[in-house]
């Protein structure tokens, strides 16, 4: 448990004006220089600070929308010469029941897949506090999960599912691999099949500090794919 954690859970903050609260000013006042103090050690501490996904999950598309549960845009990506992606949510999805999906289209020229990347990507970091928006977003504590499900339809072919980490600072990432086909399926991802490609640093998979998800297209050539139903699962 991260320190802010343990001290938010021991000394829980008062309420806003307004609200029921039965703390005396003496108590308020330690409550929040406790808080303050935890945030002051987590600052001081060598590993990045994060905050849990509580709920685990990260989009289910049925809002219509461009934004995940945690209100960040997901965004095509297309680095390389001559590389396109375009994304547009779209009706229908893994359920039967499901209203809407994210359907990404795009081209990896043939010869150069290797310098060329396609696809989506989404942070899951939470927000700077409005008080201070010049503060840097704060990664996510995934450690209470065992892996990530995803649900994914698409032009046949082998796909990388992404998830980075505020650690990895020169784009190693980890990398799980699924084989992809024209019919929906879940794939549920244990964290143990993640791993980063080796042409960085070597940096050990702690869940701790994970600031972002990705799905690119592993082929080459014109590619669309649809994604539904993306949360962090428990076993």
């Amino acid at each position: 448990m991260s320190i802010v954690a343990h001290f938010l859970e021991s000394f829980p903050l008062p309420l806003p004006y307004g609200r029921a609260d039965s703390a005396t000013p003496f108590l308020t006042v330690t409550r929040y220089l406790l808080f303050a103090t935890a945030f002051s050690l987590a600052a001081c501490s060598g590993s990045p600070r994060s905050i849990p996904l509580v709920s685990g999950g990260v989009d289910t598309f049925e809002d219509g929308n461009h934004l995940n549960a945690v209100e960040h845009p997901w965004e095509a990506i297309a680095e390389g010469a001559g590389t396109r992606a375009s994304i547009e949510v779209q009706p229908g999805g893994f359920f039967n029941i499901s209203k809407h999906h994210l359907e990404v289209v795009g081209v990896r020229p043939e010869g150069n897949s290797g310098s060329s990347v396609a696809g989506v990507r989404s942070s899951i970091e939470e927000f700077p506090p409005a008080a201070d928006p010049s503060r840097a977003a704060i990664p996510r504590d995934v450690t209470g999960y065992s892996g990530l499900a995803i649900s994914l339809r698409g032009t046949p072919g082998t796909y990388i599912i992404q998830l980075a980490s505020a650690s990895v600072t020169d784009f190693d990432n980890y990398n799980a691999y699924v084989e992809v086909s024209d019919a929906w399926a879940e794939y549920r991802l244990p964290f143990s099949s993640f791993n980063q490609e080796g042409f960085g640093t070597p940096v050990p998979w702690t869940g701790r500090d994970v600031t972002s998800i990705a799905v690119f297209a592993n082929l080459e050539g014109y590619f669309d794919f649809g994604i539904d139903d993306i949360r962090f699962y428990q076993d």
